[in-house]
């Protein structure tokens, strides 16, 4: 493996994510950030969605065990 591949590998499994509900049916998605902090729980936040930017309030942080990472 070289050192770009195992950098960018590296860089996956570090990705942060935070839970916003966002939309007039409050709509749960989970939002990738490169923030070193999150505003504390309800910001409001604005997120890019497939239906464009749309204004939410933050419910929740990441967990390093989402979506059945087993590492």
């Amino acid at each position: 493996m070289t050192d770009a591949a195992a950098l960018k590998l590296k860089q996956a499994k570090n990705k942060k994510y935070m839970l916003v509900s966002y939309g007039r049916m409050n709509t749960l998605g989970w939002f990738e950030h490169h923030e070193a902090n999150i505003p504390k729980l309800p910001s409001r936040v604005i997120v890019k969605t497939e239906r464009g930017l749309e204004l939410g309030h933050i419910v929740g942080q990441s967990c390093p065990y989402r979506a059945g990472n087993s590492d």
